[in-house]
């Protein structure tokens, strides 16, 4: 493993950049030799510490299901700069490597340069997709009077109030950036299929090859997925304040499980659909041949000459015919078990932080 993530982070110096965050992990794993240790001491453990203060000084006022919020707030912390890095510096150049598997010879130089032009968005444009996911925060803590209060932060009087606001606008930076790289996949992905594409029928997933789209895509769906241990806290918010700054909070929520699908849906359906075009072209070409086989050598078009039969033409009829069903036979959407398991956990990770919620609550109100 240590390996495989120092060759894919030597192959990110190939590409145009890195994020700030991707170059501040690697420089700190030198000192602490992992890339989890470096980002959770340079990224997670500030604004931890500035939670942490907060949960002390005003433990009189925390509750059960606030302390499970908060719970999932620190595991953001510590763990989303590292899945940031790591799509950077491990999934993009191990999808930029294996696309050339899937695109025709004379595209994969042309498919490896749209992979490098779509990863440097990253570093390019981070600051505005942060910028645009950071400022509801603002909103939301103007609003959200009784809430704060209820929790021991009482406005911009309490220092403590522009701590925890400064480590919200962080996650918010955060969640920011885990949309672009959404936004990355999908352009990515699209313009991949817009390339000549190579199916392979002999290829080991099954799936001619398509696999290596599946992998990309749900591999950022899980990463993007981690969003959603924001939930608990969100629908606290909204529970208490109520609209229209709970109507924020449904909006926004309801832009993140678009975004969730998206990541997911969008790349593996249009691979698909383009596959299948390039498929239908090679059955026509194959069933132009059997037809021209059997014209030249003076078959029937239907059925055969019984009293002539040429055993070199036959074997050719034959091979075509066994190329045609395996072409047709294979199934060219991106779905293995892996990748469908992994699709499900995104999906019920969710679920599952709301439904722990509502029982938290019904608890306490009961």
């Amino acid at each position: 493993m240590e390996e495989s993530q120092t060759r894919h982070a030597e192959d990110t110096d190939t590409l145009n950049g890195q994020l700030w965050i991707t170059e501040w992990i690697e420089r700190g794993k030198r000192r602490v030799k992992s890339y989890a240790g470096a980002s959770a001491l340079l990224f997670g453990l500030p604004p931890s510490i500035v939670l942490v203060a907060y949960l002390a000084l005003r433990w009189q006022y925390m509750t059960l299901s606030y302390l499970f919020s908060f719970a999932a707030v620190f595991l953001i912390l510590l763990v989303a700069p590292y899945l940031i890095w790591y799509y950077e510096a491990e999934l993009l150049p191990t999808f930029r490597d294996d696309v050339t598997g899937i695109v025709a010879s004379s595209d994969r130089t042309q498919a490896q340069s749209l992979v490098d032009r779509y990863s440097s968005l990253i570093d390019r444009y981070w600051w505005m997709t942060a910028i645009l996911a950071s400022t509801p925060i603002p909103i939301l803590m103007a609003w959200g009077g009784p809430f704060l209060r209820e929790y021991g932060l009482f406005g911009v009087t309490d220092p403590l109030f522009w701590a925890v606001s400064v480590v919200l606008l962080w996650i918010g930076a955060i969640v920011g950036i885990g949309f672009l790289l959404v936004v990355v996949t999908v352009l990515t992905i699209r313009n991949i299929a817009s390339l000549e594409l190579r199916i392979d029928p002999m290829y080991p997933d099954g799936l001619g090859g398509m696999s290596i789209i599946g992998r990309y895509a749900i591999r950022t769906t899980g990463l993007f997925s981690i969003g959603s241990l924001l939930l608990p806290l969100q629908l606290q918010y909204a529970a208490v304040v109520g609209p229209p700054a709970g109507s924020l909070i449904y909006v926004m929520g309801s832009l993140y499980a678009v975004f969730i699908g998206l990541s997911f849906l969008y790349p593996t359906i249009r691979i698909s659909q383009r596959a299948n075009e390039i498929r239908q072209r090679i059955l026509e070409n194959i069933r132009d041949q059997y037809e021209e086989l059997k014209r030249t050598a003076g078959e029937p078009r239907a059925g055969a000459d019984l009293a002539n039969t040429d055993p070199v033409t036959e074997q050719k009829l034959t091979r075509l015919r066994n190329e045609y069903q395996t072409y047709q036979q294979v199934r060219l959407y991106p779905l293995r078990v892996s990748i469908i398991a992994r699709l499900i956990g995104s999906i019920i990770l969710p679920l599952l932080l709301m439904t722990i919620e509502f029982f938290l609550q019904t608890t306490i109100m009961g």
